[in-house]
Protein backbone atom coordinates (compact mmCIF):
# COMPACT_ATOMS: atom_id res chain seq x y z
CA UNK A 1 0.00 0.00 0.00
CA UNK A 2 1.42 3.62 -1.14
CA UNK A 3 1.15 6.30 1.90
CA UNK A 4 -1.37 9.12 1.81
CA UNK A 5 0.48 12.40 1.06
CA UNK A 6 -1.16 16.33 1.30
CA UNK A 7 0.31 18.62 -1.40
CA UNK A 8 1.25 21.50 0.21
CA UNK A 9 1.72 23.81 -2.89
CA UNK A 10 -1.80 23.93 -3.88
CA UNK A 11 -4.44 23.42 -1.02
CA UNK A 12 -5.51 20.33 -2.27
CA UNK A 13 -5.04 16.76 -0.78
CA UNK A 14 -3.47 14.06 -2.59
CA UNK A 15 -4.84 10.20 -2.27
CA UNK A 16 -3.08 7.41 -3.39
CA UNK A 17 -5.03 4.45 -3.32
CA UNK A 18 -3.45 1.07 -3.58
CA UNK A 19 -4.96 -1.35 -6.08
CA UNK A 20 -5.34 -4.97 -5.31
CA UNK A 21 -6.81 -7.86 -7.08
CA UNK A 22 -6.20 -6.13 -11.17
CA UNK A 23 -6.85 -8.90 -13.04
CA UNK A 24 -7.62 -11.73 -11.10
CA UNK A 25 -10.50 -14.30 -10.81
CA UNK A 26 -12.50 -12.22 -7.61
CA UNK A 27 -16.10 -12.30 -7.65
CA UNK A 28 -16.07 -8.58 -5.95
CA UNK A 29 -14.21 -7.42 -9.11
CA UNK A 30 -16.43 -5.38 -10.95
CA UNK A 31 -18.95 -5.06 -7.44
CA UNK A 32 -19.25 -1.23 -6.59
CA UNK A 33 -17.96 -0.43 -3.13
CA UNK A 34 -17.93 2.51 -1.10
CA UNK A 35 -14.85 4.04 1.02
CA UNK A 36 -15.25 7.07 3.66
CA UNK A 37 -12.22 9.47 2.86
CA UNK A 38 -11.82 12.17 5.64
CA UNK A 39 -9.81 15.35 4.54
CA UNK A 40 -8.03 18.31 6.80
CA UNK A 41 -6.02 20.81 6.24
CA UNK A 42 -2.52 18.17 6.66
CA UNK A 43 -3.65 14.69 5.78
CA UNK A 44 -5.90 12.67 3.70
CA UNK A 45 -7.04 9.07 5.45
CA UNK A 46 -8.65 6.60 3.90
CA UNK A 47 -11.15 4.41 5.48
CA UNK A 48 -9.18 1.23 4.20
CA UNK A 49 -6.06 0.47 3.15
CA UNK A 50 -6.25 -1.02 -0.45
CA UNK A 51 -9.23 -1.18 -2.60
CA UNK A 52 -10.22 -3.80 -5.60
CA UNK A 53 -10.30 -3.70 -8.96
CA UNK A 54 -13.79 -2.04 -10.34
CA UNK A 55 -16.31 0.37 -9.41
CA UNK A 56 -15.27 2.54 -5.97
CA UNK A 57 -17.62 6.12 -4.95
CA UNK A 58 -15.15 8.03 -2.59
CA UNK A 59 -16.66 9.69 -0.15
CA UNK A 60 -14.71 12.57 0.85
CA UNK A 61 -15.74 14.78 3.93
CA UNK A 62 -13.10 18.34 4.24
CA UNK A 63 -12.60 18.78 8.11
CA UNK A 64 -9.90 21.29 6.90
CA UNK A 65 -10.09 24.81 7.12
CA UNK A 66 -9.57 25.06 3.37
CA UNK A 67 -10.92 24.16 0.21
CA UNK A 68 -9.37 21.11 -1.08
CA UNK A 69 -9.23 18.75 -3.71
CA UNK A 70 -8.71 14.40 -3.92
CA UNK A 71 -7.23 13.06 -6.63
CA UNK A 72 -6.93 9.02 -6.80
CA UNK A 73 -3.95 7.94 -8.47
CA UNK A 74 -3.49 4.39 -10.20
CA UNK A 75 -0.19 2.28 -11.72
CA UNK A 76 1.30 3.72 -15.08
CA UNK A 77 4.04 0.89 -15.24
CA UNK A 78 5.81 0.67 -11.53
CA UNK A 79 4.96 4.08 -10.41
CA UNK A 80 1.45 5.59 -8.76
CA UNK A 81 1.51 8.61 -11.31
CA UNK A 82 -2.12 7.70 -13.78
CA UNK A 83 -4.61 10.13 -12.25
CA UNK A 84 -7.57 7.73 -11.98
CA UNK A 85 -10.32 10.25 -10.79
CA UNK A 86 -10.61 13.55 -9.08
CA UNK A 87 -12.90 15.61 -6.78
CA UNK A 88 -12.42 19.37 -6.88
CA UNK A 89 -13.57 22.77 -4.50
CA UNK A 90 -14.45 20.40 -1.67
CA UNK A 91 -15.50 23.47 0.50
CA UNK A 92 -14.62 23.44 4.44
CA UNK A 93 -16.88 21.23 6.22
CA UNK A 94 -18.80 19.88 3.25
CA UNK A 95 -18.52 16.57 1.76
CA UNK A 96 -18.53 15.45 -2.54
CA UNK A 97 -18.35 11.77 -3.74
CA UNK A 98 -16.95 10.83 -7.08
CA UNK A 99 -17.02 6.92 -8.40
CA UNK A 100 -13.45 5.94 -10.69
CA UNK A 101 -13.10 2.78 -12.65
CA UNK A 102 -10.42 0.83 -10.79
Amino acid sequence: MRPLHPARTLPAVMLLAAMTGCGSDDSSAGVESSYDVTATDSECTLEKGSIPAGKATFNVFNEGSDVTEVYVYGHDGDEFTKIMGEVENIGPGTSQDFSVNL
